[in-house]
């Protein structure tokens, strides 16, 4: 359960990590640079979710999800607000035409929404029963506030990544310069894994996409911090957030870990 009020849990020059809910740290209006953010599901997503080792027989797991899906789409214009350049949020492929709309619609006619993205999910669980195509995919909505000129450094790449059972970037189309359009990115190894939490190689693409060194990056829902990490790496410094006591803990452990430095007063303004 989430404390009343947001705990700070971690804080250095380049990194803070809270408890709590996002909402609860009234961060004024354009106080981040770029929002990074896995947040929850649909309920029916969230109900239903799968994964499975595709190393050899296929084996398919269930997560039961400690947190709460979502019941509205009121964090998008919240996270617009606190945001001057981009927000980009996972999502499943059924709630990308919600935060359009919640967006205010397509940047080109005065709202938010840039683009849809994709994530092909090669580790994505069969459809058991027969019945019905299994789903492959999730998305991530591409968000901008209206006003001031979009900047990213992906220039003309497609919003679209895959993954494989490796966590290496490999290499599957490149264009005239021979830089990768797209990146295979496999799952998170390791002893702890969030059961929403994204591939190492994966996060570091949209870090590289989105994020600048000077920038001040927010993770409102960050789990295992596997995003925010992708954008230290980048230079960036980075806002933590979970709900969760156990996983905005562990982010705090990881942080440090990624820091190697003793924790001091942070210097991100909020």
């Amino acid at each position: 359960m989430a404390p009343a009020a947001p705990v700070l849990l971690f804080s250095h020059p380049r990194a803070s990590v809270y408890c709590g809910r996002w909402q609860d740290l009234q961060l004024p209006d354009g106080a981040v640079t770029v929002v990074l953010t896995d947040p929850p599901y649909d309920a029916h997503t969230q109900n239903n979710v799968r994964s499975c080792n595709t190393n050899g027989k296929v084996k398919v797991k269930t997560y039961e999800l400690a947190f709460e899906p979502l019941a509205d789409m009121s964090h998008v214009p919240a996270l617009l607000a606190v945001a001057s350049r981009w927000v980009i949020c996972f999502s499943s492929l059924e709630l990308l035409g919600d935060y359009l709309r919640a967006a205010g619609g397509h940047r080109k006619a005065g709202g938010a929404f840039v683009r849809s993205g994709i994530w092909r999910k090669q580790q994505a669980a069969p459809q058991l029963s027969g019945d019905r195509p299994a789903n492959s995919c999730e998305g991530f909505a591409v968000m901008h506030p209206p006003g001031g000129k979009m900047h990213w450094n992906g220039r003309g790449k497609h919003a679209y990544l895959t993954s494989a059972d490796g966590d290496e970037l490999v290499p599957a189309f490149c264009g005239a310069d021979d830089v990768p359009d797209f990146v295979e990115s496999g799952r998170e190894r390791g002893a702890k894994r969030h059961p929403a939490q994204k591939p190492t190689a994966l996060c570091d693409r949209l870090a590289e996409w989105f994020v600048d060194a000077d920038d001040v990056v927010l993770d409102p829902y960050c789990g295992s911090g596997a995003l925010g990490i992708a954008a230290l790496r980048r230079g960036a410094a980075v806002v933590f957030v979970d709900a969760d006591p156990e996983w905005a803990q562990f982010t705090a452990q990881r942080v440090e870990h990624e820091l190697n430095l003793t924790a001091v007063t942070p210097q991100v303004t909020l």
